[in-house]
């Protein structure tokens, strides 16, 4: 398969950078592994206080953490830790992934994608209420198109930046949402992390 941007044509291999953001083929056993997982959260959490949004919310959610990770794997040179594949008694995690020596903490947000073309301007990274109790640090935003297979990880933003945005009450669950257009750029990430510290 070849993708073309801008009219540049892309050979299909493991890893891409393009723009501001990275993108990836979510392969077989990443999404066996994430789905084996978004069982065990929602059997977990079934019956507890915690807001589930249904399993393929789950799902989705694990896929773009799995995402988020092989970024990181490929093109962080600092200290990061994913618990991907933590549950706890709960139901999910505490913390997705810890950044840097000033260990950071970072929440993966994954949106779906009906096509890879529906990235646009009105695309957004979305916080729910429910969630805004366990502060973390930073949140991404990443993206999981299940037509294609192909996952993203499109920019962040730091808890200051999310407190500052309205809650919308017009989705599935109240939220706060930052419009991509003012996500920071990934590549911004490892800097910020360690001017953090």
């Amino acid at each position: 398969m070849t993708l073309t941007k801008q009219g540049v044509n892309f050979n299909e291999v493991q890893i891409y950078m393009f723009d501001h953001f990275y993108f990836e083929r979510v392969d077989d056993m990443v999404r066996l592994k994430a789905n084996i997982l978004a069982d065990k959260i929602d059997e977990t959490s079934y019956g507890k206080k915690t807001k589930n949004f249904g399993k393929d919310s789950t799902y989705l959610g694990k896929v773009g953490e799995f995402v988020f990770k092989n970024y990181l794997d490929y093109y962080w040179k600092g200290y990061f830790e994913s618990n991907v594949n933590d549950v706890n008694p709960y139901g999910g995690d505490v913390t997705d992934v810890i950044l840097g020596d000033s260990e950071l903490k970072c929440d993966v947000k994954t949106r779906e994608l009906l096509t890879d073309e529906t990235i646009a301007p009105q695309f957004d990274l979305r916080v729910p209420v429910t969630e805004l109790k366990k502060k973390q640090d930073v949140y991404v935003l990443t993206g999981f198109c299940p037509t294609t297979n192909y996952g993203y990880v499109l920019g962040w933003c730091t808890w200051d930046e999310l407190q500052k945005k309205f809650v919308r009450n017009d989705l599935k669950f109240a939220a706060k949402c930052v419009p991509i257009s003012e996500l920071h750029p990934i590549q911004e990430l490892e800097e910020y992390t360690r001017n953090s510290g």
